[in-house]
């Protein structure tokens, strides 16, 4: 068997491998997170080290939801970028040798899950109200220091602004662990209905000894998927 198909499959495994990680880590975070709030809210389980997601997360201080919102967060963004890549450059080519049209229902309900997931994600995260809040533009009034000419604040404001801001990501957190990390949890398991059988058939379906049928030689099967030769 030419190793261009099997590179295809083994390539195609590897990237589902971790999406399956990714997604089952976030649920199970996310679960015991709200399973510890109920039980004993002064106990949290640490979760792995935070993926990078946001240019704003120098913003945030690192508890266990924050942490667990933002690898959400990336996840979902994760498995929409490979899930665009397959509907532009993979799937037009499985459409000409085989019916796929299974595999365009289950996006379409992907991504409107994924959205959902997004959203709760960026609540949890308060993201639009720091990207207001710190986005290069303040609404506070900075005094200037003609003696040294250039803005001064205030220290103990800025350190009352930032205990403030502390509180507020605290109460948020609260309000958010008790009335939407239910909902985030709900989508999440949802997402794993649509995805996980959707990436067993892709890869069913992307097997060496399917793809040799539909793209008999390896000039063909190049042809189909140019990046396979990058």
């Amino acid at each position: 068997m030419s190793t261009v198909y099997q590179y295809y499959y083994l390539h195609l495994v590897s990237i589902h491998g971790g999406l399956r990680k990714e997604l089952k880590y976030c649920l199970q975070a996310l679960t015991a997170l709200i399973a510890s709030s109920s039980s004993s809210p002064s106990t949290s389980p640490q979760p792995q080290q935070p993926l990078k997601v946001s240019s704003y997360d120098h913003l945030l201080t690192s508890s266990p939801l924050r942490t667990t919102l933002r690898n959400t967060l990336q996840f979902s963004l994760h498995l929409q970028r490979h899930h665009d890549i397959e509907e532009a450059v993979i799937f037009p080519e499985f459409a000409k040798v085989t019916d796929i049209a299974h595999w365009s229902h289950s996006h379409r309900e992907l991504d409107a899950t994924l959205a959902r997931i997004r959203a709760l994600a960026r609540d949890g995260l308060m993201l639009d109200r720091i990207k207001t809040s710190y986005g290069g533009i303040s609404s506070a009034k900075v005094p200037y220091d003609e003696n040294k000419g250039k803005d001064k604040v205030d220290e103990e404001e800025e350190e009352d602004a930032d205990d403030e801001e502390e509180n507020t990501q605290e109460r948020h957190e609260t309000k958010f662990l008790k009335k939407k990390a239910g909902r985030l949890a709900q989508e999440l398991e949802a997402l794993a209905k649509i995805v996980l059988p959707h990436l067993e058939d892709e890869e069913v379906m992307s097997t060496p000894d399917k793809t040799i049928l539909w793209w008999p030689t390896e000039s063909a099967m190049v042809a189909a998927f140019p990046w396979l030769l990058e």
